[in-house]
Protein backbone atom coordinates (compact mmCIF):
# COMPACT_ATOMS: atom_id res chain seq x y z
CA UNK A 1 0.00 0.00 0.00
CA UNK A 2 1.44 3.34 -1.08
CA UNK A 3 0.32 6.48 0.77
CA UNK A 4 0.66 10.23 0.47
CA UNK A 5 1.40 11.90 3.80
CA UNK A 6 0.30 15.53 3.56
CA UNK A 7 1.64 18.28 5.84
CA UNK A 8 1.04 22.03 5.88
CA UNK A 9 3.62 24.53 7.12
CA UNK A 10 0.65 26.60 8.39
CA UNK A 11 -0.50 23.77 10.65
CA UNK A 12 1.07 23.18 14.07
CA UNK A 13 0.42 19.43 14.17
CA UNK A 14 1.71 19.01 10.62
CA UNK A 15 4.96 20.78 11.49
CA UNK A 16 5.48 18.82 14.73
CA UNK A 17 4.66 15.46 13.09
CA UNK A 18 7.00 16.27 10.21
CA UNK A 19 9.80 17.09 12.65
CA UNK A 20 9.24 13.81 14.47
CA UNK A 21 9.33 11.81 11.22
CA UNK A 22 12.47 13.60 10.04
CA UNK A 23 14.26 12.76 13.28
CA UNK A 24 13.06 9.16 13.30
CA UNK A 25 14.06 8.48 9.69
CA UNK A 26 17.04 10.88 9.70
CA UNK A 27 15.70 12.96 6.82
CA UNK A 28 17.10 16.45 6.37
CA UNK A 29 13.72 18.18 6.42
CA UNK A 30 15.17 21.59 7.29
CA UNK A 31 17.28 21.75 4.14
CA UNK A 32 14.35 20.80 1.94
CA UNK A 33 11.93 23.06 3.80
CA UNK A 34 14.26 26.04 3.32
CA UNK A 35 14.32 25.37 -0.41
CA UNK A 36 10.55 25.02 -0.44
CA UNK A 37 10.01 28.32 1.38
CA UNK A 38 12.33 30.17 -1.01
CA UNK A 39 10.49 28.79 -4.02
CA UNK A 40 7.10 29.59 -2.41
CA UNK A 41 5.32 26.91 -4.42
CA UNK A 42 1.94 25.60 -3.34
CA UNK A 43 3.24 22.04 -3.05
CA UNK A 44 6.55 20.30 -2.50
CA UNK A 45 7.16 16.55 -2.83
CA UNK A 46 9.90 15.24 -0.59
CA UNK A 47 11.41 12.17 -2.25
CA UNK A 48 13.48 10.38 0.35
CA UNK A 49 14.86 6.93 -0.37
CA UNK A 50 14.44 5.70 3.19
CA UNK A 51 10.80 6.80 3.42
CA UNK A 52 9.99 5.44 0.00
CA UNK A 53 10.99 1.93 0.97
CA UNK A 54 7.88 2.14 3.19
CA UNK A 55 5.93 3.50 0.18
CA UNK A 56 5.33 6.81 1.92
CA UNK A 57 5.39 10.00 -0.13
CA UNK A 58 5.76 13.21 1.86
CA UNK A 59 3.87 16.17 0.43
CA UNK A 60 4.34 19.62 2.00
CA UNK A 61 2.09 22.56 1.22
CA UNK A 62 1.96 26.17 2.36
CA UNK A 63 -1.85 26.18 2.08
CA UNK A 64 -4.41 25.33 4.70
CA UNK A 65 -5.16 21.60 4.58
CA UNK A 66 -8.87 22.44 4.45
CA UNK A 67 -8.23 24.16 1.11
CA UNK A 68 -5.39 22.10 -0.33
CA UNK A 69 -6.42 20.70 -3.73
CA UNK A 70 -4.21 17.95 -5.11
CA UNK A 71 -4.14 16.59 -8.59
CA UNK A 72 -6.23 13.45 -8.95
CA UNK A 73 -4.41 10.41 -7.59
CA UNK A 74 -5.24 6.79 -6.78
CA UNK A 75 -3.57 6.69 -3.38
CA UNK A 76 -4.91 7.20 0.13
CA UNK A 77 -3.90 10.67 1.37
CA UNK A 78 -3.38 11.15 5.10
CA UNK A 79 -3.70 14.77 6.25
CA UNK A 80 -1.82 15.37 9.53
CA UNK A 81 -3.80 18.18 11.07
CA UNK A 82 -4.90 20.16 14.11
CA UNK A 83 -8.44 20.00 15.40
CA UNK A 84 -10.00 23.10 16.92
CA UNK A 85 -13.11 23.29 19.08
CA UNK A 86 -14.80 25.88 21.24
CA UNK A 87 -14.77 23.46 24.16
CA UNK A 88 -10.99 22.87 23.81
CA UNK A 89 -11.50 19.13 24.29
CA UNK A 90 -8.38 16.96 24.21
CA UNK A 91 -8.94 14.63 21.29
CA UNK A 92 -7.35 12.48 18.65
CA UNK A 93 -9.66 11.89 15.73
CA UNK A 94 -10.21 10.71 12.17
CA UNK A 95 -12.88 11.65 9.65
CA UNK A 96 -13.92 11.77 6.01
CA UNK A 97 -14.16 14.97 3.95
CA UNK A 98 -17.16 16.68 2.40
CA UNK A 99 -20.40 18.48 3.16
CA UNK A 100 -23.71 16.69 2.56
CA UNK A 101 -25.61 19.84 3.47
CA UNK A 102 -26.97 22.30 0.92
CA UNK A 103 -25.81 25.10 3.22
CA UNK A 104 -22.16 25.97 3.95
CA UNK A 105 -22.48 25.45 7.70
CA UNK A 106 -19.15 23.78 8.43
CA UNK A 107 -17.48 23.81 5.01
CA UNK A 108 -16.89 26.54 2.45
CA UNK A 109 -18.69 24.47 -0.19
CA UNK A 110 -21.91 22.47 -0.38
CA UNK A 111 -23.22 19.21 -1.82
CA UNK A 112 -19.92 17.36 -2.13
CA UNK A 113 -18.30 14.22 -0.78
CA UNK A 114 -14.73 13.13 -1.47
CA UNK A 115 -13.27 9.66 -1.45
CA UNK A 116 -12.30 7.64 1.63
CA UNK A 117 -10.95 4.25 2.64
CA UNK A 118 -13.10 2.17 5.01
CA UNK A 119 -10.35 0.02 6.39
CA UNK A 120 -7.50 2.44 7.01
CA UNK A 121 -9.72 5.12 8.58
CA UNK A 122 -11.24 2.59 10.98
CA UNK A 123 -7.91 0.92 11.73
CA UNK A 124 -6.35 4.27 12.64
CA UNK A 125 -9.19 4.83 15.10
CA UNK A 126 -9.11 1.30 16.50
CA UNK A 127 -5.33 1.11 16.80
CA UNK A 128 -5.24 4.42 18.70
CA UNK A 129 -7.78 3.00 21.14
CA UNK A 130 -6.12 -0.40 21.36
CA UNK A 131 -2.73 1.13 22.05
CA UNK A 132 -3.97 3.79 24.45
CA UNK A 133 -6.72 1.99 26.35
CA UNK A 134 -5.28 -1.49 25.98
CA UNK A 135 -5.89 -2.61 29.57
CA UNK A 136 -9.66 -2.07 29.26
CA UNK A 137 -10.20 -4.02 26.05
CA UNK A 138 -11.51 -7.52 25.60
CA UNK A 139 -10.21 -8.91 22.32
CA UNK A 140 -12.49 -11.36 20.61
CA UNK A 141 -9.84 -12.63 18.22
CA UNK A 142 -6.22 -13.60 18.93
CA UNK A 143 -4.94 -12.07 15.68
CA UNK A 144 -5.79 -8.52 16.72
CA UNK A 145 -4.71 -9.11 20.30
CA UNK A 146 -1.28 -10.34 19.20
CA UNK A 147 -0.84 -7.46 16.75
CA UNK A 148 -1.39 -4.96 19.55
CA UNK A 149 0.36 -6.65 22.43
CA UNK A 150 3.47 -7.50 20.45
CA UNK A 151 3.84 -4.01 19.00
CA UNK A 152 6.60 -1.65 19.95
CA UNK A 153 3.96 1.05 20.32
CA UNK A 154 2.43 -0.69 23.32
CA UNK A 155 5.58 -0.04 25.32
CA UNK A 156 5.87 3.47 23.91
CA UNK A 157 2.33 4.38 24.94
CA UNK A 158 2.86 3.04 28.47
CA UNK A 159 5.94 5.22 28.88
CA UNK A 160 4.20 8.23 27.38
CA UNK A 161 1.27 8.05 29.74
CA UNK A 162 3.57 7.61 32.73
CA UNK A 163 5.77 10.55 31.77
CA UNK A 164 3.15 13.08 30.75
CA UNK A 165 0.22 13.98 32.98
CA UNK A 166 -1.10 16.16 30.16
CA UNK A 167 -1.41 13.16 27.87
CA UNK A 168 -5.13 12.67 28.34
CA UNK A 169 -7.31 12.30 25.30
CA UNK A 170 -10.62 11.15 23.88
CA UNK A 171 -10.13 9.08 20.73
CA UNK A 172 -13.10 9.68 18.44
CA UNK A 173 -14.51 9.73 14.96
CA UNK A 174 -15.73 13.10 13.79
CA UNK A 175 -18.70 13.65 11.53
CA UNK A 176 -18.10 14.58 7.90
CA UNK A 177 -17.87 18.36 8.00
CA UNK A 178 -15.17 20.11 5.95
CA UNK A 179 -12.92 20.06 2.90
CA UNK A 180 -10.89 20.29 0.82
CA UNK A 181 -13.20 19.77 -2.12
CA UNK A 182 -11.09 16.99 -3.57
CA UNK A 183 -12.00 13.79 -5.46
CA UNK A 184 -9.12 11.91 -3.82
CA UNK A 185 -9.28 9.45 -0.95
CA UNK A 186 -8.49 11.61 2.07
CA UNK A 187 -8.41 10.79 5.77
CA UNK A 188 -8.01 13.64 8.24
CA UNK A 189 -5.88 12.46 11.18
CA UNK A 190 -6.08 15.10 13.88
CA UNK A 191 -5.01 16.23 17.34
CA UNK A 192 -7.28 18.59 19.27
CA UNK A 193 -7.80 21.18 20.42
CA UNK A 194 -5.24 23.75 21.63
CA UNK A 195 -1.58 24.56 21.10
CA UNK A 196 -0.80 22.71 24.34
CA UNK A 197 -1.88 19.44 22.70
CA UNK A 198 -0.52 20.26 19.23
CA UNK A 199 2.98 20.77 20.56
CA UNK A 200 3.02 18.15 23.33
CA UNK A 201 6.02 15.96 22.38
CA UNK A 202 4.58 12.86 24.09
CA UNK A 203 1.27 13.22 22.27
CA UNK A 204 2.99 13.82 18.92
CA UNK A 205 5.16 10.75 19.44
CA UNK A 206 2.14 8.55 20.14
CA UNK A 207 0.24 10.08 17.21
CA UNK A 208 2.99 9.43 14.65
CA UNK A 209 4.03 6.05 16.04
CA UNK A 210 0.39 4.93 16.01
CA UNK A 211 0.16 5.86 12.34
CA UNK A 212 3.30 3.83 11.56
CA UNK A 213 1.91 0.90 13.56
CA UNK A 214 -1.39 1.11 11.67
CA UNK A 215 0.18 1.01 8.21
CA UNK A 216 2.55 -1.83 9.15
CA UNK A 217 -0.38 -3.94 10.37
CA UNK A 218 -2.94 -2.71 7.82
CA UNK A 219 -2.90 -5.83 5.62
CA UNK A 220 -3.40 -8.09 8.65
CA UNK A 221 -6.33 -5.97 9.79
CA UNK A 222 -8.01 -6.08 6.37
CA UNK A 223 -7.54 -9.84 6.21
CA UNK A 224 -9.02 -10.20 9.69
CA UNK A 225 -12.07 -8.03 8.90
CA UNK A 226 -12.81 -9.80 5.63
CA UNK A 227 -12.57 -13.21 7.30
CA UNK A 228 -14.91 -12.11 10.07
CA UNK A 229 -17.42 -10.61 7.61
CA UNK A 230 -17.44 -13.67 5.38
CA UNK A 231 -17.93 -16.09 8.28
CA UNK A 232 -20.55 -13.92 9.94
CA UNK A 233 -22.65 -13.52 6.81
CA UNK A 234 -22.39 -17.23 6.03
CA UNK A 235 -23.58 -18.01 9.54
CA UNK A 236 -26.25 -15.29 9.57
CA UNK A 237 -27.51 -15.52 6.00
CA UNK A 238 -30.90 -14.28 7.21
CA UNK A 239 -29.38 -10.82 6.78
CA UNK A 240 -28.91 -11.42 3.08
CA UNK A 241 -32.08 -13.36 2.26
CA UNK A 242 -34.79 -11.75 4.36
CA UNK A 243 -37.48 -9.63 2.79
CA UNK A 244 -36.87 -6.65 5.02
CA UNK A 245 -40.12 -4.94 4.06
CA UNK A 246 -42.00 -7.75 5.87
CA UNK A 247 -39.52 -8.77 8.53
CA UNK A 248 -40.67 -8.34 12.15
CA UNK A 249 -38.04 -5.99 13.53
CA UNK A 250 -39.36 -6.36 17.05
CA UNK A 251 -37.22 -9.53 17.17
CA UNK A 252 -34.08 -7.63 16.24
CA UNK A 253 -31.81 -6.76 19.15
CA UNK A 254 -28.21 -7.26 20.17
CA UNK A 255 -28.77 -10.99 20.69
CA UNK A 256 -29.86 -11.36 17.06
CA UNK A 257 -26.31 -10.55 16.03
CA UNK A 258 -24.51 -12.68 18.59
CA UNK A 259 -21.91 -14.80 16.88
CA UNK A 260 -18.39 -16.04 17.43
CA UNK A 261 -17.52 -13.76 14.50
CA UNK A 262 -17.52 -9.97 14.45
CA UNK A 263 -19.87 -8.59 11.77
CA UNK A 264 -17.95 -5.39 10.89
CA UNK A 265 -20.98 -4.00 9.04
CA UNK A 266 -20.04 -1.19 6.65
CA UNK A 267 -22.34 1.66 7.59
CA UNK A 268 -23.40 5.14 6.55
CA UNK A 269 -24.70 7.07 9.57
CA UNK A 270 -27.42 9.70 9.86
CA UNK A 271 -27.66 11.65 13.10
CA UNK A 272 -25.77 11.91 16.34
CA UNK A 273 -23.32 14.44 17.69
CA UNK A 274 -20.17 15.76 16.08
CA UNK A 275 -17.88 13.36 17.96
CA UNK A 276 -19.97 10.28 17.06
CA UNK A 277 -20.23 9.13 20.68
CA UNK A 278 -22.66 6.26 19.98
CA UNK A 279 -20.82 5.07 16.90
CA UNK A 280 -17.43 5.05 18.60
CA UNK A 281 -18.76 2.40 20.99
CA UNK A 282 -20.06 0.24 18.16
CA UNK A 283 -16.79 0.44 16.22
CA UNK A 284 -14.85 -0.57 19.34
CA UNK A 285 -17.17 -3.57 19.74
CA UNK A 286 -16.25 -4.55 16.14
CA UNK A 287 -19.92 -4.45 15.14
CA UNK A 288 -19.43 -1.82 12.44
CA UNK A 289 -16.82 -0.04 10.39
CA UNK A 290 -17.68 3.55 9.76
CA UNK A 291 -18.07 5.51 6.56
CA UNK A 292 -19.44 9.07 6.39
CA UNK A 293 -21.40 10.38 9.37
CA UNK A 294 -23.97 13.13 8.86
CA UNK A 295 -24.42 14.71 12.26
CA UNK A 296 -27.55 16.42 13.55
CA UNK A 297 -26.30 19.88 12.56
CA UNK A 298 -26.07 18.90 8.86
CA UNK A 299 -29.40 17.06 8.58
CA UNK A 300 -31.54 20.17 8.32
CA UNK A 301 -30.51 20.74 4.69
CA UNK A 302 -29.28 17.25 3.79
CA UNK A 303 -28.80 16.67 0.06
CA UNK A 304 -30.54 13.33 -0.45
CA UNK A 305 -29.53 13.16 -4.12
CA UNK A 306 -25.90 13.18 -3.02
CA UNK A 307 -26.71 10.53 -0.44
CA UNK A 308 -28.21 8.36 -3.22
CA UNK A 309 -25.06 8.79 -5.30
CA UNK A 310 -22.70 7.77 -2.49
CA UNK A 311 -24.82 4.75 -1.57
CA UNK A 312 -24.51 3.53 -5.16
CA UNK A 313 -20.76 4.15 -5.33
CA UNK A 314 -19.85 2.38 -2.08
CA UNK A 315 -20.86 -1.03 -0.81
CA UNK A 316 -22.55 -0.16 2.48
CA UNK A 317 -24.36 -2.86 4.43
CA UNK A 318 -26.60 -0.47 6.35
CA UNK A 319 -27.78 3.05 6.76
CA UNK A 320 -27.71 3.52 10.52
CA UNK A 321 -30.01 6.14 11.98
CA UNK A 322 -29.39 7.56 15.44
CA UNK A 323 -33.01 8.23 16.34
CA UNK A 324 -32.18 10.34 19.39
CA UNK A 325 -29.64 12.33 17.42
CA UNK A 326 -31.86 13.64 14.61
CA UNK A 327 -33.05 16.83 16.30
CA UNK A 328 -35.72 18.74 14.39
CA UNK A 329 -35.00 16.74 11.21
CA UNK A 330 -36.45 13.49 12.51
CA UNK A 331 -39.67 13.39 10.49
CA UNK A 332 -37.95 14.64 7.31
CA UNK A 333 -35.25 11.97 7.55
CA UNK A 334 -37.71 9.11 7.86
CA UNK A 335 -40.02 10.51 5.18
CA UNK A 336 -37.13 10.67 2.74
CA UNK A 337 -35.85 7.20 3.58
CA UNK A 338 -39.31 5.76 3.02
CA UNK A 339 -39.85 7.69 -0.20
CA UNK A 340 -36.43 6.95 -1.70
CA UNK A 341 -35.91 3.37 -0.55
CA UNK A 342 -39.55 2.19 -0.43
CA UNK A 343 -38.96 1.29 3.18
CA UNK A 344 -41.82 0.87 5.64
CA UNK A 345 -40.99 1.50 9.29
CA UNK A 346 -43.53 -1.04 10.47
CA UNK A 347 -42.04 -1.35 13.93
CA UNK A 348 -41.43 2.33 14.59
CA UNK A 349 -38.28 4.30 13.91
CA UNK A 350 -34.95 2.69 13.17
CA UNK A 351 -32.71 2.60 16.23
CA UNK A 352 -28.94 2.33 16.29
CA UNK A 353 -28.92 -0.88 18.28
CA UNK A 354 -31.31 -2.53 15.80
CA UNK A 355 -28.92 -2.34 12.84
CA UNK A 356 -31.79 -2.44 10.39
CA UNK A 357 -30.95 -2.90 6.77
CA UNK A 358 -32.50 -0.51 4.25
CA UNK A 359 -32.84 -2.07 0.83
CA UNK A 360 -31.68 0.05 -2.11
CA UNK A 361 -33.92 0.08 -5.19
Amino acid sequence: MELNLVFSIQNEVSVEALKYLSNKFKININKNMSLFLRLKDDEFLLCDEFMYQYKLNIIITNKSLHEFIQEKNDLINIFFCTHRSESNEKTMSVHTIGNFSSKPKMASFVDFFGGFDFYLMNWLFLSMNYNYFKSDLNFKDKKIEEMVYKSELLNISEKLIQKSESFETDIVFEATHHGPKSPNKIIFYEIGSTINEWKDPFRIKFYVENFLFAIKTYDKFVEYVEEQRENFFNEKDILLNTDFSKFDFSNVNDNFFESKYNPFFKVFVLGGNHYCSEMNKMVLKNKVILGPVISKISLESLNYDLLDKILKEYDFDFILVDEKGLGNSKSEVFENLEKRYKYKFNQGFVKLKDLKKIKKV
